[in-house]
């Protein structure tokens, strides 16, 4: 089947334009004039002519696509400004889903800096949202988890249970407030039954089509395990993956689950490589900084340089890709160090693109060092808007000021991708470009000096993603050989003003030629 898309078509190639895109088979066969592709091509099938315009689709960089799947069946409380709201929400939550005394109330997306002074709530008001049954409420970060007291008790927490490694069980006057910080979450969270596979499987199809409804054709799971492995693979063999998946495993489970597996992965569901920790958040004051934050913390320190060392070296020796958490730059130091000691052991190492994923405190000496290592940075930069007001709270205005230093790496030479970590924001790539040109936070406030042009932010959610994958010869631009991996805007992205541009819209969504999502009043 042979199909000519007629529109104005942004192919992030150049030529920058093209009027006209053949596909066939799900790649794109030719792109250009319309007059020319007609005439050398007699046996086309259909001419559809689209309204708007064509651009590749989007790539999600870093995300965790099993918890958007897990969190499509929690309780969302996102964008809350009130304890009263939370309540009412999990009120109507627990009738929904019929949820018996005793049973578990899972709640996600809070956000403390909405909520009256942008403090936690205390455990006294945990314990009136909840006061029978365990709660867990999860930090939009994921760095951090509200427990309230029916919750603490079944865990055996009490107030002299000391902090785990790498994480914090936060007091008030000495006293448990419910606040897990980092590792001390899973202190609780094990008693949580876990769900269903069906429940589990259900969900990713309504979080799959949450992602193409944002223009998204290839999606990231960064903590992989068996288990979303077989899901992943049912859902393929049933024929309702319509996705790429690519999978980041944990170092401790990475030789044993490549093994098991490296005759049952397919194109369409890929174990991309090695995912690593290194520190928690900036928003949280977990994230692992050189200079103190305002309060005279540092963060907290993920891993041992020989843990860190180890999990590099592993990468190496199956010649996999890494990707390292690092927000800090204490930590990106950590992980540029390791990957620059195994380069001197492995010489080749650069060639896998090791990647720091967030960045957002990465300092202006730590760039040329990427670059020369070939690291790829994925910068979360939708925390200019998110949470940069806070990180002025917390790290002073200068530093804050230069968080997601994208413009620094691009002039470095540094190769970049952009991210959201859904689920800790919607996967809205227009959001995050919106974000990268535009700079400004929550408040209002300009963060100036390292905005870019709407042209290269396109390019980090489509090019550079798919060089971060070693899929550039196939995915990222709209040329012939490569999928028909495109989306249908409503508006040209580099035709109106840059503050527009989170409101420019999502028509269509099609992977290697297939419509993965039509919005409703397209057709109305």
């Amino acid at each position: 089947m042979k199909t000519l898309y007629i529109a104005k078509i942004l192919t992030l190639a150049s030529p920058l334009y093209a009027e006209a895109m053949l596909v066939s088979d799900g790649r794109i066969t030719a792109v250009g004039d319309k007059e020319s592709i007609l005439a050398s091509h007699a046996d086309i099938d259909s001419i559809v002519e689209c309204g708007g315009v064509i651009m590749p689709s989007f790539i999600d960089a870093h995300g965790h696509f099993n918890s958007m799947s897990a969190a499509s069946l929690c309780c969302s409380v996102r964008g809350v400004d009130s304890i009263e709201e939370i309540r009412r929400r999990v009120d109507g939550h627990i009738k929904n889903r019929s949820i018996g005394e005793g049973g578990w109330v899972l709640v996600r997306d809070y956000n403390e800096q909405l909520l009256p002074g942008g403090k936690h709530p205390t455990l006294a008001e945990l314990d009136e949202i909840s006061p029978d049954r365990p709660m867990r409420i999860a930090h939009a970060s994921g760095h951090a988890a509200l427990f309230n007291s029916a919750a603490l008790k079944l865990a055996g927490i009490t107030d002299d249970t000391p902090s785990p490694a790498g994480g914090e069980i936060c007091r008030t006057d000495g006293r448990i407030n419910g606040c897990m910080l980092e590792s001390a979450s899973g202190l609780v969270g094990k008693y949580i039954p876990p769900m269903s596979r069906e429940d589990i499987r259900r969900g990713m199809k309504r979080a799959q089509q949450e992602y193409a409804s944002y223009g998204i054709t290839t999606v990231q799971d960064g903590y992989l395990t068996g288990a979303d492995l077989e899901d992943y693979l049912a859902l393929e063999a049933s024929g309702e993956l319509k996705l790429d998946l690519i999978g980041y495993i944990p170092v401790r489970a990475y030789a044993r689950l490549c093994e098991e597996y490296k005759d049952k992965v397919t194109r369409r569901v890929k174990i991309g490589g090695i995912k690593t920790f290194a520190d928690g958040s900036p928003q949280l004051r977990t994230a692992w900084v050189s200079e103190p934050y305002t309060d005279g913390s540092c963060g907290i320190q993920n891993r041992s340089d020989e843990s860190m060392l180890e999990g590099v070296r592993l990468a190496a020796e199956y010649g996999a890709q890494i990707l390292c958490h690092a927000n800090g730059d204490a930590a990106i130091d950590q992980f540029l160090q390791a990957v620059e000691k195994v380069e001197g052991e492995y010489g080749d190492f650069a060639l896998t693109r090791p990647t720091v994923i967030h960045g957002q405190l990465m300092r202006a000496d730590q760039l040329p060092l990427a670059r020369k290592l070939g690291a790829v940075v994925s910068f979360f930069v939708a925390h200019t808007y998110h949470w940069a007001d806070v990180h002025a709270r917390n790290l002073g205005i200068e530093r804050a000021q230069r968080i997601s230093p994208v413009r620094s790496a691009l002039c470095e030479g540094v190769h970049v991708s952009f991210h959201q970590d859904p689920p800790v924001i919607l996967p809205d790539m227009l959001e995050t470009v919106w974000c990268a040109v535009n700079r400004i936070t929550r408040e209002g406030r300009r963060l100036e000096g390292e905005e870019i042009s709407v042209l290269d932010a396109l390019r980090a959610v489509t090019v550079g993603a798919a060089y971060q994958y070693h899929e550039e010869d196939i995915k990222g631009t709209l040329e012939a050989g490569k999928y028909a991996d495109f989306v249908i805007l409503d508006r040209d992205p580099l035709k109106i003003p840059k503050e527009d541009i989170k409101n420019a819209r999502i028509l269509a969504t099609y992977k290697e030629g297939e419509c993965v999502y039509e919005c409703v009043e397209r057709n109305a």
